[in-house]
């Protein structure tokens, strides 16, 4: 992870309104009842870390007692060609692992910003200025950052 995405990231508050040291620490802001739930996808070409990523991240959340799921897809050409991870995590039950009403989506490339239609409305894109053009425009219903890799 690059030092710009970690100093973003870092800036994400708890629900609470504390600072976090986990992106896992209560992000989600649309539950009222304060569930722990997050839906983040992993997306660029193949060799460029997204399932590892995916992994990571689920490996943390399991550590941290949540349920989790991690769904890696890939092509049939790995290296170079498109993948992406999808990880759900949450302290309640958690339903398939397929991508559906995303909370945050990695964008390690331009075409991986197609995943945008899968985000809820407030949801977080982080974007690797290296691979996606500058004039690219973000819909104002998501927040977004870009980092470069």
């Amino acid at each position: 992870m690059s030092d710009q995405l970690g100093h973003e990231l870092g800036k994400i508050r708890r629900l609470d309104g504390k600072r976090s040291s986990s992106i896992l620490s209560g992000w989600n802001i649309e539950r009222k009842d304060r569930e722990i739930s997050m839906e983040i996808v992993f997306a660029g070409f193949g060799g460029q870390g997204v399932l590892t990523s995916g992994l990571i991240v689920s490996e943390m959340a399991l550590q941290e007692g949540m349920n989790v799921t991690w769904m890696p897809a890939y092509g049939p050409t790995m290296r170079g060609g498109k993948a992406y991870s999808v990880v759900k995590y949450s302290d309640g039950p958690l339903g398939g692992p397929d991508m559906e009403d995303m909370d945050i989506l990695v964008a390690m490339n331009q075409p991986s910003l197609e995943y945008m239609k899968y985000m809820k409305e407030g949801g977080l894109v982080i974007m690797n200025s290296d691979n996606v053009a500058d004039d690219v425009e973000i819909d104002e219903k998501y927040d977004s950052v870009k980092f470069r890799a």
